[in-house]
């Protein structure tokens, strides 16, 4: 089962942001396939490059539906985000949309494809060294 997956790898997009959110989408897609994949099938991470370009996350929507992949995953910078959600969710959602970034996004994304409940999942990946540093939140 292929999976897009956008995400900033060159400049001016956030580099670092974009191999973090990588490495916890390569992350899951191995987790998944170490445990049978869906249904029996593995999943494929189909990366596209969209150095926080709007245009170039529009075209790689272009290109991952020719494709027929089953969603499309990512994005960091929230003005990529929505002009992604706004190209797959035209005229109506070609594949669900799974987006890292700031709930702006979500909620625009969410607008833009004229929907009430969000069918954006939000997520992101803090790799361990980091994590360590970080302080406890509370789960209020």
């Amino acid at each position: 089962m292929r999976i897009g997956a956008l995400v900033p790898l060159t400049p001016p997009g956030w580099v670092e942001a974009g191999r973090h959110l990588l490495a916890g989408l390569e992350t899951a897609a191995h987790d998944v396939n170490d445990a049978g994949g869906i249904a029996g099938r593995p999943l494929e991470l189909m990366v596209r490059d969209t150095a926080a370009d709007p245009r170039k996350a529009v075209a790689a929507v272009d290109e991952l539906a020719r494709l027929g992949v089953a969603a499309v995953a990512g994005e960091y910078h929230s003005v990529v985000a929505r002009a992604a959600a706004a190209r797959a969710g035209r005229p109506r959602p070609a594949f669900p949309l799974l987006f890292s970034g700031h709930r702006r996004a979500h909620r625009t994304a969410d607008a833009l494809i004229g929907i009430r409940r969000n069918p954006v999942a939000s997520g992101s990946f803090t790799p361990p060294a980091e994590r360590a540093s970080m302080p406890e939140r509370s789960a209020t």
